[in-house]
């Protein structure tokens, strides 16, 4: 038969676990928890790293759109021009209607009209900027340049960022012809073709053979 000693013992006893469990739920939620708090802590931080690089590459970005944005207007500015080397500047007081006469013998010799002339400028002691009204004059001066006399040759009127362009495939064409085969650049500066030049004199060969046929 259970007496009240018994009973208060085990009241004492059952009393004495239920603090136990509560302490050991307390100390699991608590070691738990943290390690919860940590993981949290360890997401976010990662999550803010890529957010980060994510902005930091959209600015990158914006900068890149917004350059070539600039590129293609300063590009879209030149494509009327062409560059004329060996004109060489008449005096300290070289007036325009000079300069302009100058201008005007060499785009006779690329039979080009001269009506078609929009403007032209010096800016170098060799040099003259020639700006046309259209793109056709441009093509048409490059197609018969080597009608030219003398030291006089004209080029394209080229961007910065273009003639870094061409001087890299230039390079690289250099580099190429040092294993034995030659590799040379054809076409426009604003948008050369890297070829070996077997092909391209065999080209020109029949090309030549073409017009002295016809």
């Amino acid at each position: 038969m259970v007496n009240k000693g018994d009973l208060k013992d085990l009241e004492k006893r059952m009393d004495q676990i239920d603090k136990n469990l509560m302490a050991f739920i307390k100390e699991e939620f608590a070691t738990n928890n943290q390690a919860i708090n940590q993981a949290i802590k360890e997401m976010m931080g990662g999550l803010n790293l890529r957010l980060d690089k994510i902005e930091e590459d959209v600015k990158e970005l914006s900068k890149k759109m917004e350059e070539d944005k600039k590129e293609q207007i300063a590009r879209d500015r030149k494509r009327n021009n062409i560059v004329i080397y060996g004109l060489k500047k008449g005096g300290e007081t070289e007036e325009k209607h000079d300069l302009k006469e100058k201008v005007d013998r060499v785009t006779e010799q690329l039979k080009l009209e001269n009506e078609d002339i929009k403007f032209c400028r010096r800016i170098g002691e060799k040099l003259v900027l020639v700006g046309f009204h259209t793109r056709t004059s441009v093509e048409l001066a490059h197609a018969r340049k080597k009608k030219l006399e003398g030291s006089i040759r004209i080029s394209e009127d080229l961007t910065m960022e273009q003639r870094k362009e061409y001087r890299k495939i230039q390079q690289l064409a250099e580099e190429k012809s040092k294993s034995g085969e030659e590799y040379i650049l054809v076409g426009p500066r604003s948008c050369p073709r890297m070829i070996k030049k077997t092909c391209w004199t065999k080209k020109k060969e029949k090309e030549d053979k073409f017009h002295l046929n016809t």
